[in-house]
């Protein structure tokens, strides 16, 4: 193994080692929920997959947008900084989406 692969591989075990919070998702696996909880509450974290395109083979190109849901005007908030000390654990539960995702939809990494 050289030392490009170990360092992804070893990143990727790393955060998939946190602590992640527990999150819902849509039967199309396209759209995640989960709360955030910290010194500034309970704030709802949305996490929302798009096809932008497809590869020549026609494997899907996904975004992978993500943010504070705002119940006001009814979006995700991707520029909102909610300062909940929770990081972390923020990043390892997106992170586990990606994984959803991929089992989902089987391996669309190539």
């Amino acid at each position: 193994m050289n030392k490009s692969t170990y360092c992804k591989k070893h990143t990727f075990v790393s955060v998939m080692n946190k602590e992640k919070y527990s999150f819902k998702t849509n039967k199309s696996h396209a759209n995640f929920e989960f709360e955030s909880s910290g010194p500034n509450g309970q704030i709802k974290k949305v996490v929302e997959y798009n096809e932008i395109g497809k590869l020549p083979d026609g494997t899907p190109i996904l975004n992978l947008g993500f943010g504070d849901w705002d119940d006001t005007l009814r979006i995700v908030g991707d520029l909102t900084i909610s300062n909940n000390a929770d990081r972390d654990k923020v990043l390892a539960t997106v992170a586990s989406t990606v994984l959803d995702v991929i089992n989902h939809y089987g391996n669309i990494l190539k």
